[in-house]
């Protein structure tokens, strides 16, 4: 560091000249690289589930028709009590 509060130009080209050497030694000789793959068949049935699951979902979301958001009457309600006392 200088007196004036700027860092010191020599360690500014000190610390450059050390990256470029190491992004050439790394350029010159990579460092070996692994690759691992995992094959699992049962995470396919883990998303196929999922897909289900969502689907399911959409249906359950999907608005009502006319018909069903319509209030029962009295008539539709009683034919609906005569049918529970038969079973």
């Amino acid at each position: 560091m200088c007196g004036d509060g700027e860092p010191d130009r020599n360690a500014r080209d000190g610390r450059r000249w050390s990256l470029r050497g190491l992004s050439t030694s790394y350029l010159d000789s990579p460092p070996p690289a692994t690759f691992r793959i995992i094959a699992s068949p049962l995470v396919t049935w883990i998303w196929l589930g999922a897909l289900i699951v969502f689907g399911g979902g959409l249906i359950a979301m999907w608005p009502a028709g006319a018909r069903a958001r319509k209030p029962a009457d009295a008539a539709q309600l009683a034919r609906v009590a005569r049918e529970l006392q038969r079973v």
